[in-house]
């Protein structure tokens, strides 16, 4: 099982509508997939697909439910484990390799909290590799390169720039983030019904660029060598700006 956390030093990167859309992309491809909502106190996975009275990621840590009695069943092909509003300070010295090795899915994939305190340093050390979001902004771009930093030691997938308008904004993050696997994912509008909807935006624009960028992300961690192209009509319209 590949256990996947994703990343970032700063909010509002778009870590949740990565993980979110990478899961469902994985599963499209016909892989075995859990996303766990690591994300303490701010269940951004539960509030983005709308997952309500559900027993969460904190039941499974401090209330003793089982594990499995936690699991939200998408219909996207994909598991959850939800996160919950609660807050648990307790939760900084959980065992979190112990409740990782409960899955037995293809891939595991941990949506976290931005920055790194203690938890966050434990979700790090649990995880066999990483994507590290970021935006092609200046203060985003700094702060991931201290994150690499802090994640040195750790096989980094990625890292994701979210929210790319122009050429002449890779080129400023290749200028200063230099990685060997850069993904770039476009500004896409339509993004915002995602969250009015509850879908994944892969579910919802499938034939959209956005979309197939993440689609062939998942191909490439999975080995598959399906490629995924958007369709004419959307390219045409992201030509003259109509997602921007």
């Amino acid at each position: 099982m590949r256990i996947i956390g994703i990343f970032s030093n700063k909010g509002g990167v778009g870590k949740t509508f990565l993980s979110i859309n990478l899961s469902s992309a994985l599963a499209m491809l016909k892989n075995y997939v859990t996303l766990i909502d690591a994300s303490f106190g701010n269940p951004n996975v539960s509030i983005a697909l709308g997952i309500y009275n559900q027993n969460s990621i904190i039941d499974a840590i401090t209330q003793n439910k089982k594990i499995r009695e936690c699991i939200y069943y998408s219909p996207y092909g994909f598991k959850i484990l939800p996160g919950s509003l609660n807050i648990y300070d307790s939760i900084k010295s959980f065992n979190f390799e112990y409740l990782f090795n409960y899955f037995a899915d293809d891939f595991l994939i941990i949506d976290t909290e931005s920055g790194f305190d203690e938890r966050n340093l434990k979700i790090l050390n649990a995880c066999n590799e990483i994507i590290l979001v970021t935006l092609p902004e200046f203060p985003a771009i700094f702060e991931t390169l201290k994150l690499l930093e802090i994640a040195k030691n750790k096989k980094i997938l990625a890292i994701v720039v979210n929210r790319v308008r122009n050429k002449k904004e890779i080129e400023k993050v290749k200028k200063y983030l230099e990685f060997d696997n850069l993904i770039f994912l476009p500004e896409d509008k339509r993004v915002r019904e995602m969250y009015e909807k509850k879908v994944p935006f892969v579910n919802l624009y499938p034939n959209s660029i956005l979309s197939c960028e993440i689609l062939n992300f998942a191909s490439l961690i999975s080995g598959n060598t399906i490629t995924f192209k958007p369709s004419l009509e959307e390219r045409i319209k992201s030509f003259f700006g109509f997602y921007k």
